[in-house]
């Protein structure tokens, strides 16, 4: 369902929704020509337990998409600070590695802020974008064990 549009599921669901009032509405006119206090009661007892089960699923949605957005926001976090910290770290390398570290991790940055600009929808081009960022990831490898050598 990824793939599907967010108004296509939203429209079957008003769609579904309606069908099921209707055929309710006209079953219960057939099987009840009048309305007594007890079939009222009835009634007002579905609705607000039809209510209060609405507003929990409303309320874990909202819970769980917090969670999602404070879990990505700690990992965005996590990846510049190790961004950062690899760049000064690059400082310790000798000379021709050092220059060849700090342009190879700008290179990883850009990418990497070029993929966070991407949504979900261009899944292609994020691929992409993602792996050219583990390449210049293994770039900076070989430069670091050729530096240690």
């Amino acid at each position: 369902m990824y793939d599907t549009s967010s108004w296509v599921i939203a429209a079957a669901l008003l769609a579904s929704m309606l069908v099921a009032i209707e055929t309710g509405y006209r079953l219960g006119r057939r099987s009840q020509t009048s309305i007594d206090d007890p079939s009222v009661a009835h009634i007002n007892a579905v609705q607000a337990s039809m209510l209060g089960m609405l507003a929990l699923l409303i309320g874990f949605t909202f819970s769980l998409a917090l969670q999602r957005f404070d879990s990505r926001s700690e990992a965005v976090v996590a990846e510049a600070n190790a961004i950062g910290t690899a760049y000064l770290r690059a400082d310790l390398l000798g000379d021709p590695e050092r220059d060849q570290a700090k342009s190879l991790i700008r290179d990883y940055l850009d990418l990497r802020v070029i993929a966070g600009r991407e949504t979900l929808a261009e899944a292609a081009q994020r691929l992409a974008l993602v792996q050219s960022s583990n390449r210049k990831l293994e770039e900076l490898w070989a430069v670091v064990v050729r530096a240690l050598e």
